[in-house]
């Protein structure tokens, strides 16, 4: 590999883990605003925010403690997105050391692909959930909960079947690697 190349890859990684950080840390702050202050009038924004399986004026009827309630059961799902961004900036590391083909690197890269479609597998159930307790808190009598899934869903799920299958070229390239030292 190239000095170019290599600072090249260094410098796409080091983008990438950026941008990374900087979602996860948006995805975070969004969230805790959205419930803790649906309007976000008292910073000067004046937009109004959505939650997937409310409508707006649902959410900003809620009480505080419903809210609360309601934001916690994306808890599961903001955590597993955020150990699949720590297995991604792992991983980015390693590459930036030229680490390509580790088993640390190949294992960071299956634990951001499996984590990234555990989080958008709960994304389903937390939607449900979230609706079905906001009815239920809110006094409805026949509350039910909302079932939703997006072609986008779709997408990110064969995206990490796609990092899965990266994943295990990479073990056996490195176990061909391995076994070709042997003869020389």
């Amino acid at each position: 590999m190239t000095e170019q190349s290599t600072s090249q890859i260094r410098l796409l990684c080091r983008l990438i883990r950026y941008g990374a950080v900087a979602f996860i840390v948006l995805r975070v702050a969004l969230h805790v605003a959205l419930w803790a202050m649906p309007e976000l009038e008292p910073l000067g924004l004046s937009m109004p925010f959505s939650v997937p399986g409310l409508d707006w004026d649902q959410l900003h009827s809620l009480s505080g403690g419903t809210r609360f309630i309601a934001a916690l059961i994306a808890v599961p799902y903001l955590a597993m997105l955020a150990y699949a961004l720590l297995c991604l900036l792992a991983m980015l590391r390693a590459f930036e050391r030229a680490a390509f083909f580790d088993i640390t690197t190949v294992q960071r890269l299956r634990g951001f692909a499996g984590a990234l479609l555990i989080a958008r597998v709960l994304v389903v159930p937390t939607i449900y959930a979230r609706s079905y307790v906001v009815a239920r808190l809110s006094g409805e009598a026949d509350a039910h909960g909302i079932l939703t899934f997006v072609p986008d869903d779709l997408a990110v799920l064969l995206i990490c079947g796609v990092f899965y299958l990266i994943a295990r070229i990479m073990e056996e390239g490195r176990r061909l690697a391995d076994e070709n030292r042997g003869f020389v």
